[in-house]
């Protein structure tokens, strides 16, 4: 990327604001265009508002790039590539610092903002994929959160040319989101999947306690400070309905919330359930809000969130109750931030490339910036976007992502017609390599992967008939999620000679007859002594690769971990194992 050089930009900024003058101060028909950007997807992910206000900084998770966004005249004006795939960014004004991760590299990358560049400081290795990053104030500390590794990575930046790991701290659960309450040393780690929310000393980055909220898809988080409350939103998946018609329409499957959790329950010690103070149910039959994402409250208490499902952004007015007021933005909104003078927030619509910015108080889009142009959509282009988006379901209550997080699981129990019938709710299976693992659904029934696809967007969302296109798009798509790595590799601990032992035992004790490799499971449907209600007694058998990386085992959940299955139930075993060889079988099971 070159920097424009002065006379460029006195020339563009003249002409812009004679424009302005000759229409009599009214908006141009098309935006002004500062730099001609490439044609491609950026999907952004991440803001940053910098220079006091004056530009925007924008993370882009496709290209790998970070663009510049002038805002006086609403318009890109630096564009660099700086990594294969971003998955986060933070900046400190102090030092006019960027950090940034990139996820398919396991790095952290550190830069300088100089005018229209960002100037290269230094990398860092960090545990596998890292998902998102937290400056301390100052600058001079980072946290990073590894999604496979389930790690936590506090990182010296004091000489950001020379980023040192300080400390890694393992986590019970795979993290996502981070928030730092402002003012306060606590900093919140959420669970990816479930409902796990980790409080980490920031000082020293351990791990002080963690809680349950009943809850998967943590994804947005702000603190209400008169109150000493955390808003957290996130979705609720009912076991306890099944997905029919009626269901489905009133929103008691899937349940969208922002929820209020006082600070003085959540940072007390010790392992428990959280309770929550207070619900906010998002959305309504024929007009639900699928998948809330990130949140913001201004000064004056607006409260704005995210419906990346819906493509949507809601406000809720100070003394208003439970009602919000939508802003149509651009595809899948994920990120938010508030504007200098906090009346406005700048919305970051991942699939659409833009960003719209919304002025709080009118609940109006004041000005919409495209980051570039983009191509024509492949076929995996469009099965991502509908993967993601909850216009498939009835009302708009979710989207595929909201059981299938980032084409994995949530882990939570749902009552659909998978199956056949209801009464027996089962787990969501991991997408991971969907296309190499037929047949599909519990009992080993279905043999069309767009059948599937169908199948679930009638029986379980209850949504429009899909058409062709989009059906094969999405299973189009699903065949791009790939298993993730085990837990001891992603963390560098793999026992070699354990595994291997691990290894012959698996064989020896006739488990591959069920999972066989390479994918670890086999077409065939098995009795395993574990009932699904009345009728199912035969299960097709999951997929064993990155079986580490589930807190939950069994069609039921009842398994809490590996030892679980093998001791307690015994699965799969005639007798029960000696301490060695079950060591060694866990070990070779933690590493697919």
């Amino acid at each position: 990327m070159k920097n424009f050089e002065s006379y460029r930009l006195c020339c563009l900024m003249t002409c812009w604001f004679m424009g302005v003058g000759l229409v009599g101060c009214q908006p141009a028909a098309l935006p002004p265009v500062a730099l001609k950007t490439a044609t491609r997807l950026r999907h952004p992910v991440a803001l940053e508002v910098v220079d006091e206000g004056r530009q925007l900084l924008v993370c882009n998770q496709r290209s790998g790039s970070l663009s510049l966004i002038d805002l006086a005249i609403g318009a890109v004006v630096a564009e660099r590539d700086v990594a294969d795939q971003l998955s986060d960014m933070a900046y400190a004004a102090q030092q006019e610092l960027v950090v940034v991760l990139d996820e398919q590299n396991n790095e952290l990358l550190t830069f300088r903002k100089v005018g229209l560049d960002m100037r290269p400081l230094g990398h860092l290795s960090v545990p596998a994929n890292p998902v998102s990053v937290t400056l301390l104030p100052g600058g001079d500390v980072a946290f990073v959160a590894s999604l496979w590794a389930q790690q936590l990575t506090k990182v010296d930046l004091s000489r950001p040319e020379s980023p040192k790991v300080v400390s890694k701290t393992d986590l019970p659960f795979a993290p996502r989101e981070q928030y730092l309450l402002p003012g306060r040393s606590e900093l919140i780690v959420a669970d990816a999947f479930g409902g796990s929310l980790g409080i980490v000393e920031s000082a020293s980055g351990k791990l002080q306690t963690t809680h349950e909220l009943n809850a998967h898809n943590l994804r947005g988080f702000a603190l209400l400070p008169e109150q000493q409350k955390l808003l957290v939103s996130h979705q609720t998946l009912m076991s306890e309905n099944a997905t029919t018609e009626f269901d489905v329409h009133w929103g008691t499957v899937m349940v969208n919330v922002l929820e209020s959790v006082p600070l003085t329950a959540l940072t007390a010690v010790g392992s428990k359930k959280q309770r929550a103070a207070r619900l906010t149910y998002l959305g309504t039959a024929d007009q639900a809000a699928g998948d809330p994402d990130e949140v913001v409250v201004t000064k004056d208490g607006h409260q704005v969130i995210a419906f990346a499902g819906t493509s949507e952004v809601a406000i809720y007015r100070p003394g208003s109750r439970d009602e919000f007021e939508r802003v149509t933005v651009g595809r899948r909104p994920v990120a938010l931030a508030l504007n200098a003078t906090g009346d406005a927030v700048f919305v970051a619509s991942m699939y659409e490339d833009q960003i719209s910015l919304v002025d709080v108080k009118t609940a109006r889009i004041k000005q919409v910036i495209s980051l570039g142009l983009q191509p024509e959509l492949t076929e995996l282009d469009w099965g991502e976007r509908w993967f993601h988006d909850a216009s498939l379901s009835s009302d708009g209550w979710f989207s595929c992502h909201s059981c299938h997080t980032d084409g994995y699981s949530n882990g939570r129990l749902n009552d659909n017609f998978g199956d056949g019938g209801t009464g027996a709710p089962k787990r969501v299976l991991s997408l991971s390599e969907v296309s190499h693992t037929a047949p599909w659904a519990w009992n080993g029934q279905m043999l069309d992967l767009t059948e599937q696809v169908r199948k679930s967007i009638k029986t379980t969302m209850r949504g429009p008939d899909p058409s062709e296109e989009q059906v094969a798009a999405i299973a189009a798509f699903l065949g791009t999620v790939r298993a993730p790595p085990s837990r001891d590799s992603a963390r560098g601990r793999i026992d070699q000679p354990l595994v291997d032992t691990g290894q012959g035992l698996f064989a020896r004790l006739s488990c591959v007859d069920c999972h066989a490799p390479p994918y670890y499971t086999t077409p065939e449907s098995y009795r395993v002594d574990i009932a699904a209600g009345e009728t199912q007694q035969d299960f097709n058998p999951p997929s064993l690769l990155g079986v580490s990386q589930r807190r939950s085992f069994f069609h039921d959940n009842r398994a809490n971990d590996l030892r679980s299955v093998l001791v307690d139930h015994g699965h799969g075993l005639e007798n029960p194992l000696s301490d060695g060889d079950l060591q060694a079988l866990l070990a070779f099971l933690q590493s697919l």
